[in-house]
């Protein structure tokens, strides 16, 4: 004749199967505490003679809470070392994004201070003083150091692409106008052949100059036009 199991050792083995399906199975563990206190309810139901099946019903639905209670304290704290390390990224992104829009503000502001001076009457006094080559090329040095990844959208890293090459041009463009229409590559052969012709007089040769002038002038207010829309580009890219 076999012996009949206890209850308590049936309820013990229950919840060494739970203990396994509760690590996986996080719909299992949302109901292990409603389904362990109808449990308890029903105990207060059972015949109080029984009292060895009670304390195993006990002992069993108090293994079941204690698993479940720890594997909820592990997945809080597991949830919070991910929100912790999440955070400390988004941290490290904005900073690196604060960088890249401190120095393209820098590019920027130079750019202004260029426009400012072309938009003078006196355009070579004020060039002079906010212009200087050397600044230039440590802005497309400063731009071409930027991580491009960090800029955030492919609308911004197109602008900073091109903010490296408009600054570039700007300098080359600001250089050609400082030494004006007579040594430019194209304008100052032309100029030069006037200036031999005899059907041209002092006058006419002086409009071929100051249109010459403003050719260069215009060459340099269209970069700095195109360094101001990309400059907004990357604004909206990293705000």
């Amino acid at each position: 004749m076999k012996t009949q199991q206890p209850p308590s050792k049936k309820l013990f083995a229950v919840a060494d199967r739970f203990r396994s399906r509760l690590v996986g199975d996080q719909r299992l563990q949302i109901v292990v505490i409603p389904a362990s206190l109808i449990i308890v309810v029903t105990v207060f139901f059972i015949d109080p003679s029984r009292s060895q099946a009670i304390a195993g019903w006990v002992q069993a639905i108090g293994s079941i809470v204690a698993i479940f209670i720890a594997l909820r304290i592990g997945q809080q704290q597991s949830d919070a070392s991910i929100a912790s390390a999440l955070s400390a990224q988004q941290h490290s992104e904005r900073t690196r994004q604060r960088f890249a829009l401190a120095i393209v503000q820098s590019a920027n502001d130079f750019a202004v201070d260029v426009r400012k001076a072309f938009d003078a009457k006196d355009i070579g006094f004020g060039l002079l003083s906010v212009y200087d080559r050397k600044v230039v090329d440590n802005l497309v040095a400063a731009l071409n150091a930027l991580p491009l990844h960090d800029i955030g959208s492919p609308e911004g890293v197109s602008s900073v692409l091109s903010m490296r090459l408009q600054f570039v041009l700007l300098g080359n463009a600001i250089d050609a106008f400082i030494a004006g229409p007579w040594q430019h590559p194209e304008l100052g052969p032309q100029l030069k052949m006037h200036e031999k012709d005899a059907s041209f007089n002092k006058k006419m040769l002086a409009e071929c100059v100051s249109t010459g002038k403003g050719v260069l002038r215009k060459n340099v207010l269209t970069h700095l036009q195109v360094i101001a829309r990309d400059h907004q580009n990357v604004l909206r890219a990293i705000a």
